[in-house]
């Protein structure tokens, strides 16, 4: 059966891998196919005359000089960075949206992507890998009718049960499959809508989805820890009232008949008199009454209890914004306030508000475990309940303050708002600011601004003030945002958000989608993400996460453009995905752009990545350019601007802040590590000359040692030798008996030669007779085990695990010889063959001179 291939965005531009939609769409398998890649034409190489003229022009418009570039071609919105012309059909690419909303069994929240939902859902009711066979082979096809119907839906949350409910319904429809294969199928459907976990909710990606996620997540956290202050109240109210019914029974009130007959039920009525038992109860004793100020305590105690169990909205979600309530916000759980005024400051006044109504509840709570320990001491606890405020309240006490959150304009924050941002951030009140960015834009900066001044970072100015906690997060990446917003709400100290909602700078829907166009600029270093929270310790390492950005460690993520050339086949071209990439996707940065036209070609061209490397000086000879795609789907290099220049290596000394700060790229470290490196190797050089010298000594000592062995040797033999047998040609040194003595023979003639028979000469030492045999320079010896590799019988251990030689005739002089050149520490001397039949010794003996 075929399958509907839906592309995955998995796999990054970029090696970074996560969750799902937690990189940027890559290239994927669907990517492969020949109507995804663009195309790269080869042309005729440009005339060297007209090729002059436009290097001259394209180096002028680079350089920013006025009028420049105005006879190239500019890009218009169709334009692509060449990386992401696989991803121009959104419909054919699996992103995290829409998104799955839901509450963990603890009441926490959780977000998925569509196919995470369905195939966890599945593998809940059928782990094993043969159940619900059918429904697992055509999940990616129960995933494109899910988002299909989806796609048609408004802005607004649709309920997640009645929408897969559907999608299950169009695909047994499509399928039409039959007999027990469709009642399978239909059976394993039914487990999956009811698998589903209760309450979800799929959530379009929109200007609004920051905001629709906060508030799932607020809602959720305040429900959790809400329902765990009524359960205490109730209990704590209850147990009071009793005492106070304990009380109230004890007094004359408490003796009258009618109280009596009251307390107990109609049948019991009937079996005794009440009149008769309230005289009896009245002429008894009665025992010492409880002080009239704790029944008042515990009677003010319990109606405090009793006015916070009835308010519906004591507990509701605070926001405070600029702008009217959009419709996701109109719900009973949220109380929006529309203001003229600084939102900073009115939140702050929010909250100085919620605060004095806990402290109510919170004294009333601790005086009434005091009570019921009967351990209130009114000298002690009267001025501590006085004195109580938000910032005597405990952590538990301080997340029991209804939410507080300040929406604010980034640019109202760059400008008239800053101090009031500064003031809130400083103040320690656990108030939350929101603020939307566009990732390509600058909140200090308009017009041509835009390019020659550095971009203000509302996150790295929230950093500088230390104990606030602060997060730079996105849309396009809804696990990070939720985390981001559950650090909030769970903090002790004011939080800052600044999440880039995807849109472009100019506020258009982008042509790739809310998401690519959000992960877009994550890749590009354009929104980096990260969590500041000075809560999770004392040191940088520990408070500022930034692990979850692609190629952390990196400049700008790798990537691969596939291409096809003339004759259609594919083509790799190795690139990075900058932010000079990502701007081409932004309207005010297209006329930063110029076509470098086909068959121009020049040692000038740089790639974008390679020219944010150089210094100034260089960087001035030469012409960056992108990848780039036109409507066509054709690739071509587009020149950009000095100014654009400027903007990247912002992004980029940006990024190595952050580096640093979070300790990937530590220069300090870094140069402490070379500094160790450099260290080491200086003392280890050291050494080596150390045990070179000595080494060189030692060996002078042997060969002065064996020199005056062979001279006593040579000695001892000459002085030892038998003259007076060496003349007389005997060889035992020691006269013949006289009987056998022979005659003297007759005087030779004058013709003969008189043999006189002289003693021999003793043969001549060699120089190195006590370097015949192989020997081992042991102390030298590293315990590298590359002779023992070669022939463990020949070289052997010490007790030391240095070599020394075992039996040197276990082998053969070729792997004696190999086994010295072999040794790093140069130690081991062959010496002379022992088997002189050994085949191929003078190759062997001319190798071995060296280590000789």
């Amino acid at each position: 059966m075929e399958q509907t291939q839906v592309t995955d965005p998995r796999s990054g531009l970029s090696e970074h891998t996560g969750k799902p939609g937690d990189s940027m769409p890559g290239q994927g398998d669907a990517h492969t196919s020949r109507s995804t890649l663009p195309t790269r034409l080869s042309v005729p190489e440009i005339s060297q005359e007209h090729a002059g003229e436009l290097l001259t022009e394209i180096r002028r418009f680079c350089l920013s000089e006025p009028d420049a570039g105005a006879s190239l071609t500019r890009p218009d919105q169709r334009w692509l960075p060449a990386a992401l012309y696989p991803y121009r059909n959104q419909q054919a690419i699996r992103q995290d949206y829409p998104l799955f909303l839901s509450r963990n069994d603890d009441g926490s929240p959780s977000c998925l992507s569509i196919m995470d939902l369905l195939f966890n859902t599945v593998a809940d009711f059928a782990p094993e890998a043969d159940a619900a066979k059918v429904l697992k082979d055509n999940l990616a096809r129960l995933e494109v009718e899910l988002r299909s119907q989806l796609t048609n839906q408004d802005s607004d949350p649709v309920d997640a049960t009645p929408a897969v409910q559907s999608a299950c319904d169009a695909l047994e429809s499509t399928l039409a499959l039959k007999d027990e294969t469709a009642a399978q199928l239909h059976d394993d459907l039914a487990k999956l809508i009811k698998t589903l976990p209760a309450g979800g909710t799929f959530l379009p990606m929109t200007e609004h989805t920051a905001l629709q996620i906060y508030l799932y997540a607020a809602e959720a956290e305040a429900a959790h820890r809400d329902d765990e202050l009524h359960k205490e109240i109730a209990s704590l109210r209850s147990r009071l009232r009793n005492i106070l019914a304990t009380e109230h029974a004890r007094g004359e009130q408490g003796r009258d008949a009618s109280t009596l007959a009251e307390s107990v039920s109609d049948a019991a009525n009937s079996q005794f008199d009440a009149a008769a038992l309230s005289r009896v109860l009245g002429s008894v004793e009665q025992g010492i009454a409880t002080n009239p100020d704790r029944l008042k305590r515990i009677e003010r105690t319990v109606s405090t209890f009793d006015r916070f169990l009835a308010d519906p909205n004591a507990s509701v979600l605070q926001i405070i914004s600029r702008e009217s309530p959009p419709l996701c916000a109109k719900r009973d759980t949220v109380q929006w306030t529309t203001t003229k005024a600084d939102p900073c400051v009115e939140a702050e006044a929010v909250f100085e508000r919620l605060a004095h109504d806990r402290a109510d509840l919170f004294t009333a709570i601790r005086t009434a475990k005091l009570e019921l320990d009967n351990a209130y001491d009114p000298i002690r606890h009267d001025t501590l309940v006085l004195s109580l405020d938000w910032r005597s309240f405990s952590q538990a006490e301080l997340l029991l303050v209804p939410p507080v959150l300040a929406i604010e304009d980034p640019e109202q924050i760059a400008g008239s708002g800053m101090l009031s941002l500064s003031r809130l951030l400083l103040s320690g009140r656990p108030v939350g600011v929101l603020i939307n960015v566009a990732a390509a834009g600058d909140p200090g900066a308009s017009g041509e601004e835009l390019f020659t001044r550095y971009r203000l970072e509302l996150a790295y100015l929230g950093i500088g003030h230390r104990e606030a906690l602060v997060n730079q997060t996105t849309a396009a990446r809804p696990t990070h945002l939720l985390e981001s917003f559950r650090l909030g709400l769970g903090a002790m100290h004011a939080s800052l958000h600044v999440v880039a909602s995807g849109l472009t700078a100019s506020a258009d829907e982008p042509a790739l989608g809310a998401w690519l166009h959000g992960g877009a600029a994550l890749e590009g270093r354009a929104h980096p993400l990260f969590h500041y929270d000075p809560e999770a310790g004392e040191t940088w390492a520990r408070r500022l996460d930034f692990s979850v950005n692609p190629s952390a460690e990196d400049d700008w993520p790798a990537c691969e453009i596939l291409c096809l050339d003339n004759a259609g086949t594919q083509t790799p071209i190795a690139s990075h995905f900058t932010f000079a990439d990502f701007a081409l996707l932004e309207a005010p940065y297209h006329g930063e752009y110029r076509l470098i036209p086909d068959g121009l070609e020049s040692e000038s061209f740089v790639d974008a990545a390679e020219y944010l490397q150089l210094d100034a000086e260089t960087s001035c000879e030469m012409i960056p350019f992108v990848w780039a795609t036109d409507a066509n789907g054709i690739m071509h290099r587009l020149a950009f601007t000095r100014q654009l220049g400027f903007a990247c290596r912002d992004r980029l000394n940006y990024w190595h802040t952050l580096q640093e700060l979070s300790g990937v790229r530590n220069e300090y470290v870094l140069e402490a590590v070379q500094n160790e490196r450099e260290r080491l190797e200086a003392e280890f050089a050291s050494q080596r000359e150390k045990l070179i010298a000595e080494h060189t000594k030692e060996i002078e000592r042997v060969r002065t040692e064996a020199a005056g062995e062979a001279l006593r040797r040579l000695a001892e033999g000459l002085v030892n030798a038998d003259l007076a047998s060496l003349a007389s040609g005997t060889a035992s040194g020691t006269l013949p008996p006289a009987s056998s003595v022979a005659p003297v023979p007759a005087a030779p003639s004058e013709s003969e030669t008189l043999a006189v028979p002289t003693a021999p000469e003793p043969e001549a030492e060699d120089e190195d007779e006590g370097y015949d045999e192989p020997y081992i320079d042991t102390p030298l010896c590293t315990t590298c085990n590359d002779c023992m590799a070669i022939n463990a019988q020949v070289f052997v251990y010490n007790a030391n695990k240095q070599a020394v030689i075992g039996d040197a005739t276990a082998g053969t002089f070729e792997q004696i010889v190999s086994a010295a050149e072999a040794c790093p520490a140069r130690c081991i001397h062959p010496g002379k063959p022992l088997n002189p039949n050994e085949p191929g010794l003078d190759e062997l003996i001319e190798r071995a001179k060296p280590f000789n």
